[in-house]
C-alpha cells in the first residue's frame, strides 16, 4: 500500500512570513515551481500556491506573506491546505488534493515538516490504474472558453466566477487558438490589487510591466490573445487518447491540464484534479 512516506520529497521552497509577496513570486519563478511552504522561524504556518496570489487583492511589492495567509483564511472562498502524515494512504491523498485543489500537501510529524507530496508524484503512482480507459470516458463535457478578442479583465472575471484557473481561447469559428492560465496573467500583472479589485470599473488603468508612467495603458482592456499560450504550444489530445498517455503528458511537460479537441475545436479539458477525484471515488 502506497503512503505519503513513499511519495514525499524533502526538497521544497521555504519562505518566511516577513518576506514580501513579490519576493516570493520571484523565488517561485526562479525555481519554476508553483507553491511554497511558509514558516515563522522554524514553525510551519501554511502553504501558498501561485493562483491564490492573483485573487488576494494585494500590492505584491508591499504586502508580507503572513498577511496573505491571514487574508486567505478570512476570505469568502474557503482556503485550506490539509496536512498529511507519513501513513496517509494514496486514495486519501488524492481526495485531499482534489478537494483542496492544492498541487502539493505537506507531510507533518509532530510540529515538524518532513517533506511534501506533489501532484506530479501522485499522478505517476495512479497512472497504471487508468489502463484501458480513453479520454472520452472520463471527460467532463462542460467547457468554459473565451473568444480571442475578449478583454483580459472580462476573462479574469469569468475565471473568478467559474472558479477555474485556466481557459481555452477560441476564434469566432470555435477553433482552438490557445489557452490562458492564472500563471500567464501573473507574468504580466505585478500589482494584483489593481487587477482584482477594479475589474468592473470602467476606464481603470493598470501600468504595463516594465513601462514608464508615460507609457501606461489599460491592460485590462487589451484582448486576451495578448496573454495566452498559442495553439502550437498547447498540449492537446483526442477523445480516444489513452488516459495513461494523458498522465504522461502532464508529468513529462509539467502541466496540470490537457485540452481535448475534436476537429480543431476544444470540447473539454482533463485536469489533474479530475484524475485525482476519479481515482479517489
Amino acid at each position: 500500500m502506497i503512503t505519503a512516506k513513499d511519495l514525499m520529497s524533502r526538497s521544497y521552497l521555504a519562505v518566511d512570513v516577513k518576506e514580501t509577496v513579490s519576493k516570493l513570486i520571484g523565488k517561485m519563478k526562479q525555481k519554476n515551481i508553483t507553491f511554497a511552504l511558509v514558516f515563522q522561524g522554524n514553525k510551519y504556518k501554511g502553504l501558498l500556491d501561485k493562483r491564490f496570489l492573483l485573487t488576494s487583492r494585494i500590492d505584491a511589492h508591499k504586502m508580507k506573506v503572513n498577511n496573505v495567509l491571514k487574508k486567505r483564511s478570512k476570505a469568502k472562498t474557503q482556503f485550506f491546505v490539509p496536512k498529511l502524515n507519513k501513513d496517509t494512504v494514496l486514495d486519501q491523498i488524492c481526495r485531499l488534493m482534489a478537494t483542496s485543489n492544492s498541487r502539493a500537501l505537506p507531510v507533518i510529524e509532530g510540529n515538524s515538516v518532513q517533506g511534501v507530496v506533489t501532484t506530479k508524484k501522485v499522478l505517476a503512482s495512479i497512472r497504471n490504474s487508468y489502463r484501458g480507459l480513453k479520454a472520452g470516458q472520463i471527460l467532463k463535457k462542460t467547457l468554459v472558453s473565451a473568444l480571442e478578442n475578449e478583454q483580459i479583465g472580462k476573462v479574469i472575471e469569468k475565471m473568478h466566477s467559474q472558479k477555474i484557473d485556466k481557459m481555452p481561447i477560441v476564434n469566432k469559428l470555435g477553433q482552438l487558438v490557445g489557452i490562458t492560465t492564472i500563471n500567464d496573467i501573473m507574468k504580466q500583472f505585478h500589482r494584483f490589487s489593481r487587477t482584482a479589485q477594479k475589474l468592473k470599473t470602467k476606464g481603470n488603468r493598470t501600468k504595463a510591466p516594465n513601462r514608464d508612467s508615460g507609457e501606461s495603458q489599460d491592460m485590462l482592456k487589451l484582448p486576451i490573445i495578448n496573454l495566452m499560450t498559442p495553439t502550437r504550444l498547447c498540449i492537446t489530445a483526442g477523445l480516444k487518447t489513452p488516459v495513461p498517455e494523458i498522465i504522461d503528458l502532464m508529468t513529462n511537460e509539467n502541466i496540470s491540464n490537457v485540452i481535448i479537441t475534436e476537429k480543431l475545436k476544444p470540447i473539454g479539458i482533463i485536469t489533474t484534479k479530475d484524475l485525482l477525484e476519479e481515482y479517489s471515488k
